[in-house]
């Protein structure tokens, strides 16, 4: 060692200093003198108690093996250290630090995401609580504890202005839309190059997953999104392009084989933390949320077979949890919910539960708001999704939350129509017959347009329009169960379109009377009739209208323009915005008649009136649907949600594929709030006076 080297203590290598050229002392005990950097005080120190620091910087398992250690006050000062940049800090860096109102549940996904070992977490709330602003909060958490500087925003791209404008007015985030993957892939290597660079980021799902031949070996596409998905592919293991990837409306991956899906699998590698945002992100089957998850964590979740058993496993931990906060389970059955949880494999061996059995809560407990509160939080901590999946439900954060009254209004056929669907359902059989296809597609297709109007879809294949392509095969086809749709492949399908078409167009001219099918509708009479005994008890209140079908629309504006009814109608390729203006303004139409495009994204809590003049296969469909009312600034205590169907015809089997659905969902996740109402519903008449 000589004059001006780094030193250090032997016996506390926290101390540093730099050596001088004085010394002190008797030959045997010479004293060097030592300027020590953290105070920079002079000490003379014995020169055999020091040692030189080494250029290279160990770390701390190289100073472990060679025995190296500091003293208690260095391991406090780390902790103080870690404390003050937030890292180890037990307080909430996003509370009372962004433009959002108090509200104490939307901080339970920042803690389970802050507690997640993935670093990734599905946001499963309800419609409607706010799952825009808990992802906004955990990236202000990310801020504040970590530095994170690099945000990207996957959304569907009529999201995109909506998440714009929250992250400014709400976060202080001037976030930027990225039109096209090229543009994308033009930041992240500029970014890449300049790693001080930050930004926040929002693009559509639609712009940036890849096309199907974006990694062909022989002739790989040039598109700006293939070229994006080789640069995400290639950086897997380079540093992480992302400190946060937030994808909203995340039931859109929940098909594997999708190329949506595959963006999601390309973007997990090169982001630090991943949050996924769906109300619903069981779709029609348990699959559709292992998907998901797998992409979160792979390694928690890598097989189906294993994920399938758990949910099993674990349903009755759900159940029990709903049930104790519904305030509906006594000493008794806690008890022995708990001993048939415990026998299982999953849980064998639990000490939670173990105690739970050795301690047993009180009646007292069970039946209060904060014993029930208490319990629940415990036995989601055995819940094996807990880590990765949060969800909270209405009824759990607002004791005056409003309460969901739905009803199936079902109409009876009239003749006209009753021979009209029969001679079509016949005539499609004998179709499929001679060309030797399965029925399943082929029948379920006409049986869902007249279904959802017989008059619309008789007068649509009379102009040899039709409904067929609408909404999009691949939309329609995800809401049919694939059992019921034979063993067709999606070309087969596309395939026997057209001719199928030309059939129900000669099927129409051959047995279809639009005329008498106009004037004996029943299920139009109903609504009408319906409209008239809502609004003379509620004048001047506003209704939505969903359907697949644009005829449908466009009839259903015809027929109430006739009974002295102004309505707006909306699907896609319109101007959104203008529509929704034109029916929130005080004196516009008071019925909004509109597809798919308006179910989400669209904030409609001035309504209490929602009808589901056809219904999806889907129950996640119908929740999007539902939330477009029942949100956050919903004044009404009550909302009223009319199902209508036709007795005796597909609907029938698709209330029943709904209810089928609503259970997987149950077992998986726990309660939903009520979308269906009463199987054989009560006329709509007994019930509207009192809303």
């Amino acid at each position: 060692m000589k004059p001006g080297d780094k030193v250090r203590k032997k016996a506390n290598p926290g101390r540093v200093g730099v050596l001088g050229s004085e010394e002190s002392g008797p030959p045997n005990r010479r004293r060097v003198l030592v300027t020590f950097l953290d105070s920079g005080e002079e000490e003379f120190v014995l020169r055999d108690s020091l040692e030189a620091v080494e250029q290279r910087a160990l770390g701390p398992y190289e100073l472990m093996l060679s025995g190296r250690y500091g003293r208690v006050a260095d391991l406090r000062g780390a902790i103080t250290y870690h404390r003050l940049s937030g890292r180890l800090a037990n307080l909430i860096y996003s509370l009372n630090t962004t433009s959002t109102r108090f509200l104490p549940y939307q901080f339970k996904p920042v803690l389970q995401f802050l507690d997640s070992p993935s670093s990734g977490i599905l946001i499963a709330d309800e419609v409607g609580l706010g799952k825009t602003i808990e992802a906004g909060l955990i990236w202000t958490e990310l801020r504040a504890r970590q530095d994170a500087r690099r945000l990207l925003v996957v959304c569907p791209a009529m999201l995109r202005d909506k998440w714009k404008a929250e992250l400014s007015n709400r976060f202080g985030v001037q976030a930027e839309k990225v039109e096209r993957a090229g543009e994308l892939l033009e930041r992240l290597q500029q970014a890449q190059a300049r790693p001080q660079d930050d930004f926040a980021l929002i693009a559509s799902m639609q712009g940036l997953r890849p096309p199907s031949g974006w990694n062909d070996a022989e002739e790989p596409s040039q598109s700006g999104a293939a070229r994006l998905a080789r640069f995400l592919d290639e950086s897997e293991l380079e540093e992480p392009l992302f400190d946060l990837v937030v994808i909203d409306e995340a039931h859109y991956l929940k098909n594997q084989n999708t190329q949506t899906h595959r963006l999601a699998a390309l973007l997990r590698p090169v982001a630090l933390s991943m949050v996924m945002l769906s109300a619903t992100p069981i779709q029609l089957r348990s699959i559709d949320l292992y998907n998901l998850l797998h992409l979160l964590d792979e390694d928690a979740f890598p097989y189906e077979g294993i994920f399938d058993w758990l949910l099993r496993a674990n349903a009755p931990v759900v159940r029990l949890r709903d049930r104790v906060l519904a305030g509906l389970v006594d000493v008794q059955e806690f008890q022995d919910t708990l001993r048939e949880i415990h026998a299982s494999e999953l849980f064998r061996g639990n000490q939670q539960i173990r105690h739970f059995l050795d301690h047993p809560p009180d009646g007292e407990r069970l039946q209060g708001a904060r014993g029930r509160a208490e319990l629940a939080d415990q036995l989601d901590r055995l819940n094996p999704l807990s880590k990765v999946v949060t969800r909270t439900l209405k009824r759990d954060v607002d004791a005056n939350r409003v309460v969901r009254d739905p009803h199936v209004i079902k109409a009876r056929m009239s003749e006209a129509e009753r021979a009209f669907y029969d001679s079509v359902t016949a005539k499609v059989r004998e179709f499929c017959a001679r060309l030797d296809v399965a029925e399943g597609f082929m029948l379920t297709i006409p049986q869902r347009q007249m279904a959802s109007s017989m008059a619309a879809a008789c007068q649509g294949w009379h102009e040899r329009l039709g409904d067929f392509g609408e909404p999009d095969d691949d939309e329609l086809l995800a809401e049919l169960d694939a059992d019921d749709l034979g063993s067709q492949s999606g070309s087969d399908r596309r395939n026997s379109g057209g001719p199928l078409l030309r059939e129900l167009v000669s099927i129409a001219r051959t047995v279809g009377d639009a005329k008498a099918l106009r004037q004996q509708d029943s299920k139009y009479q109903e609504l009408v009739r319906s409209l008239r005994v809502y609004w003379k008890d509620h004048p001047g209140r506003k209704v939505v209208l969903f359907s697949f079908y644009k005829k449908t629309l466009h009839y259903l504006a015809d027929r109430l323009a006739e009974d002295g009814m102004s309505a707006v109608v909306l699907y896609g390729g319109m101007d959104k915005a203008a529509a929704l203006a034109a029916f929130e303004a005080s004196d516009g139409p008071n019925i909004l008649l509109s597809s798919e495009v308006a179910s989400e994204g669209v904030d409609l809590q001035f309504s209490s009136v929602l009808i589901n003049y056809d219904l999806p296969w889907n129950p996640a469909k119908i929740e999007q649907r539902i939330g477009r009312i029942d949100r956050i600034g919903q004044e009404q205590p009550r909302i009223l949600i009319w199902n209508f169907v036709y007795e005796d015809s597909v609907d029938d089997r698709v209330c029943e594929a709904l209810l089928n659905r609503l259970e997987i969902f149950k077992r998986a996740l726990g309660s939903m709030e009520a979308l269906l109402g009463k199987r054989f519903g009560r006329s709509p008449t007994d019930c509207f006076r009192t809303s």
